[in-house]
């Protein structure tokens, strides 16, 4: 039983990988590029549109036999909160977004303080998730390095050393992925230009530490220690003539 469930998980993801491109598909093109019988395909089909993961678009045009029924993703079948940590001059902020599965907003709001605690992160995020109840994932992009929900060094301090992972579990039931903030940008970066199979991507902000994020091919490297191309500190000297940038250490960990 046990293998049976096993190839019904793999032949729904086949389909799925289809669906979530966003394009529309027919039960014979569906089953034509996963290499699945039509039997088996109609089969999935029928229970995703049970459960509204998928709906009925239009029937295809005719070519002389049977019409074939178009189907597309949900766009509301599930949502996705998108938090980025960011350290102004003179504040905190954290940026909300809830995304369809269209990458459309659905939501959208900043938040401002000026300690930029995880006490008043948890409130938010909160009140955030109150406003939506088809939100099934929660990515958080923070400005630090952390491992496994454990944050080391980080722009909002009162985050450091601190299990943030954990923390919110205790709280909230979706499930929750914590990176760093120019990890995920390096991910974004390779899936528009996965051509770039190899790639370093760097970002100095105006506050404290600088980022860094390393694609080797075409997957995000951390090294052992989750700390691999991490620049450590690149403090700028604006008052001081002729001195633009001071590179104290750069820690690349294979």
């Amino acid at each position: 039983m046990s293998k049976v469930n096993d190839l019904k998980q793999e032949n729904e993801i086949k389909i799925r990988e289809c669906l979530y491109d966003g394009q529309i598909w027919t039960k014979n093109d569906l089953a034509y590029k996963t290499s699945l019988s039509l039997a088996t395909t109609t089969n999935i089909l029928q229970e995703m549109l049970k459960s509204h993961e998928i709906e009925y678009v239009s029937d295809s045009k005719s070519t002389g036999g049977r019409k074939s029924k178009e189907y597309q993703l949900y766009k509301d079948y599930k949502h996705l909160l998108k938090i980025v940590l960011k350290k102004n001059k003179k504040s905190y902020e954290f940026i909300f977004e809830i995304i369809d599965l269209y990458d459309q907003i659905v939501y959208q709001k900043n938040y401002s303080s000026l300690k930029g605690t995880v006490e008043e992160f948890l409130k938010i995020i909160k009140e955030v998730l109150k406003k939506d109840q088809e939100i099934a994932v929660i990515c958080l992009s923070l400005p630090g390095v952390c491992d496994q929900g454990m944050i080391d060094l980080c722009d909002f301090e009162d985050f450091q050393n601190k299990n943030i992972l954990e923390i919110l579990k205790k709280e909230i039931k979706q499930k929750i992925i914590i990176e760093n903030d120019v990890n995920c940008a390096s991910i974004g970066f390779y899936h528009q230009y996965s051509h770039y199979q190899n790639s370093a991507l760097i970002y100095q902000p105006a506050v404290d530490y600088v980022g860094c994020g390393m694609i080797i091919q075409g997957k995000l490297y951390n090294g052992f220690s989750h700390f691999a191309g991490e620049l450590r500190c690149l403090p700028f000297y604006d008052h001081l003539p002729n001195v633009a940038v001071k590179l104290l250490a750069l820690t690349v960990e294979i």
